[in-house]
């Protein structure tokens, strides 16, 4: 059976308080219109989660809106709702919506996590990467540069939803219409069927 991990982080981007939409610590700017600098108790926190499978290369988003625990159980389940195949192992950041691994000491807390509750009812193995290592998850690191030179670069977002519907657009694309050379120029939707007989479906706002 083939090996099935994902690689999970964020991208982060915030809206001023003219109503355009730029990212904050990633490099790229999503509205011209936007300064990513000026930084305002106006700005709204959005989380743009990925995922792309080492085999066969499958890709996933969600926005999220807070980097409240609740929101990495939400995504790993929209994941397991889309990704079909049995998932083994996953790799993650240390987000608060993924662990509680950053929590400084005086709060430490003995709870788990919801998203460590999903992988253990599920049997998922699953490890953070190292603290300030972001190359330990290069391959979703590579997905999340693609992302943003073919898509946040490239458009001007007026919405959430604007934004929300040109990354799920893209990602339908990539999983069903692209071939990849890592896959021998096969479409990864076309190998998830003939290796695993599974119709991997479109990603739905």
């Amino acid at each position: 059976m083939l090996f099935q991990a994902l690689l999970l982080t964020h991208l982060k981007c915030t809206r001023n308080r003219r109503g355009d939409y730029s990212s904050r610590g990633t490099g790229c700017v999503i509205s011209q219109n936007s300064s990513p600098s000026s930084k305002t108790k106006e700005h709204q926190l959005l989380l743009l989660l990925t995922i792309h499978t080492p085999l066969p290369r499958i890709a996933f988003v969600l926005l999220g809106t807070n980097k409240k625990r609740e929101t990495g159980a939400k995504f790993l389940e929209a994941v397991l709702s889309f990704y079909l195949c049995k998932i083994n192992y996953i790799l993650i950041t240390n987000g608060h919506e993924f662990t509680y691994n950053a929590l400084p000491k005086r709060i430490h807390t003995h709870k788990v996590h919801p998203f460590y509750q999903i992988c253990y009812k599920l049997k998922i193995s699953h490890r953070t990467i190292n603290f300030r290592h972001p190359r330990t998850n290069g391959m979703v690191e590579r997905f999340n540069h693609t992302i943003r030179n073919l898509v946040l670069d490239k458009y001007l977002f007026s919405s959430i939803f604007e934004m929300n519907g040109q990354l799920v657009e893209f990602v339908n694309r990539y999983n069903q219409e692209k071939s990849l050379e890592s896959l021998n120029y096969v479409i990864p939707a076309q190998y998830l069927g003939e290796k695993k007989n599974i119709a991997l479906q479109s990603i739905v706002m």
